[in-house]
């Protein structure tokens, strides 16, 4: 097993501290076990019965005020976060006791029976004996020393063990991921535990004030107008006005021409090249390259692979992306996922935005880890995930412990109006410039990264892989002999 290694240094966009106020009220410790994202603002989401499609694969050194590590002692002003709102649920174990607790609104998908969102089926792998042993044997290798200690004296990591050993289907926590927005932790933290969590130098907005003089300048005008300024003024080529004003050409046109509002018969990879095309060239002129439409990603694959000793064994490939954001060609920095289910909490974007983006965010995360042992709490993966008109950028770092700490910043919408263009439009673009902006200081940091290159056969323990069933390896296997017998006839 490869493990990957972490580093600490202070982020640019990981703001000070915040000071907690009272949470809302915590949700019973005896509510049943369930998976719970939050995805904008309160709703009643739909409940659907389904079954979910697949598998895959954090530490010490800064503490909280009142976030202790044995290493080391960092205090930090807190900033004010709200209980996360109504959420959806990816997985509820059958292994849940607990029927009791104060309800909350969720979406829950069982893993039993098969689940269809979009036309598209997908699988929660389940547990096998062998899956459960070493996921037990994953938390008791953790050293407790190196936890991360919250001011009430609990432990992070002792909380993600109660929660993954009560699972019956893969669960983020198998893979030492804690999802921020997920509502079950309030099973397992209370609301300040939860409100510590999260702001514990948490991964602020980056500025993107250098949109904002373009954008003001097409703010009052009409469509007419808007149309007339954006084919009549040349702008430089690699600038970041030109990549706004051919964005707002696009989606003018997009609207007039009847695309928008979406209808039914869009295709996923048409949805990506004609709404979404603005995504690809803003990293036309930047260190970081957007490889766009499916393609495997490496470091799941690495992930994957990590195991693997039997030559005979078939060498697996990593999970697929739409979305792929490399540095100096190879080095992945970003992802992300693109889906044709809109609406709240849908099966897809259950799946995609909260089990499959974070396990392959946290493999790119082990591999930049790997390659540079002095960032320990530095670096932080970005990815975006599109469900038809949303867009939303999600973030993973390795704040304190063995815990790499998945969170989401607020959803925004494409324009399906004329009157709302240039409201959504801006914050829409803004969305993506911040991704981008991440991406880049992640690769600076990278860039200048002069630590000694570690020696000899210590490996850093402080961040493990994720997760990956037995039953994915011997599937992964089969499937590639199966190809080599199609090949040899």
């Amino acid at each position: 097993m490869v493990i990957g290694k972490l580093c600490s240094n202070d982020y640019d966009f990981k703001g000070k501290g915040r000071a907690t106020p009272k949470a809302a009220s915590a949700v019973s410790s005896s509510q049943p076990q369930v998976f719970a994202v939050p995805l904008g603002p309160v709703r009643t989401p739909i409940p659907i019965v389904a079954k979910a499609t697949s598998p895959d694969r954090a530490l010490a050194k800064a503490t909280s005020p009142g976030c202790a590590t044995a290493e080391a002692t960092n205090t930090t002003k807190a900033k004010t976060t709200s209980p996360p709102p109504a959420a959806a649920s990816l997985c509820e174990s059958s292994a849940s006791t607990s029927t009791s607790g104060s309800s909350s609104s969720s979406t829950t998908l069982y893993t039993d029976s098969t689940m269809s969102s979009a036309g598209e089926t997908v699988k929660l792998p389940k547990l096998s004996d062998a899956d459960k042993a070493s996921i037990v044997l994953l938390y008791d290798s953790l050293d407790k020393g190196k936890m991360w200690k919250l001011s009430t004296g609990t432990f992070v990591e002792e909380k993600m063990r109660e929660c993954a050993l009560g699972k019956d289907h893969e669960h983020l926590a198998h893979s030492l991921i804690l999802n921020v927005k997920d509502n079950d932790w309030y099973n397992y933290f209370s609301p300040e535990e939860m409100d510590e969590i999260a702001s514990y130098f948490p991964v602020d907005f980056p500025p993107v004030a250098e949109l904002d003089t373009y954008l003001n300048k097409l703010e009052s005008l009409s469509s007419e107008e808007l149309y007339e300024k954006l084919v009549s003024e040349k702008l430089p080529l690699a600038s970041n006005d030109k990549w706004i004003q051919d964005s707002f050409y696009q989606c003018l046109r997009l609207l007039k021409s009847g695309f928008l509002p979406l209808v039914n018969g869009q295709s996923e990879g048409g949805l990506g090249k004609r709404m979404w095309s603005c995504i690809d060239p803003c990293f036309d002129f930047c260190q970081i390259d957007c490889k766009s439409g499916e393609k495997c990603s490496r470091s799941s694959a690495d992930a994957m692979n990590a195991g693997r000793t039997n030559l005979q064994s078939r060498q697996a490939t990593g999970r697929k992306m739409d979305y792929l954001f490399q540095y100096s060609g190879k080095t992945e920095v970003g992802c992300g996922e693109c889906g044709l289910a809109g609406g709240v909490n849908s099966t897809k974007e259950l799946y995609d935005a909260y089990f499959k983006l974070p396990k392959v965010m946290k493999d790119m995360m082990i591999n930049l880890l790997s390659l540079s042992p002095s960032l320990k709490r530095d670096l932080v993966i970005s990815g975006f995930y599109i469900g038809q008109s949303k867009l939303t950028l999600q973030v993973l770092d390795c704040p304190a412990g063995y815990v790499a700490r998945y969170d989401a910043f607020n959803p925004v919408m494409y324009p399906d109006t004329e009157s709302q263009l240039h409201r959504k439009m801006s914050a829409v673009l803004k969305v993506i410039f911040a991704g981008r902006v991440i991406m880049e200081e992640t690769a600076r940091k990278l860039d200048q990264d002069q630590s000694r290159v570690s020696l000899g056969r210590q490996h850093d323990e402080n961040i493990l892989p994720c997760f990956v069933p037995v039953k994915t390896c011997n599937n992964n296997n089969n499937n590639n002999n199966n190809n080599n017998k199609k090949r040899k006839r």
